[in-house]
């Protein structure tokens, strides 16, 4: 098992994942930041637009890859 972090970075808010969540591999951590991202953006629908960053760490400073989620939601015409 494998520790990863996940930290969000939004327009208003910034969240360092400083405790980390233990995943087999690489795969799960992926599998895990796009539920993460998509729970996240559910939370925001009511935003008009709103852009997520989910930065996914081994433990090293440099994140090993990165998930956008985004909503624009417009009013009907």
């Amino acid at each position: 098992m494998a520790r990863f972090y996940f930290d969000y970075i939004s327009q208003s808010n910034t969240s360092i994942d400083d405790v980390g969540t233990e995943l087999p591999d690489v795969a799960a951590a992926k599998v895990e930041a796009a539920s993460a991202a998509a729970e996240w953006i559910k939370d925001h629908v009511t935003v008009p637009r709103v852009e997520l960053k989910l930065l996914v760490r081994d433990g090293a400073p440099a994140p090993i890859f990165l998930v956008n989620a985004s909503t624009n939601v417009k009013a009907g015409t």
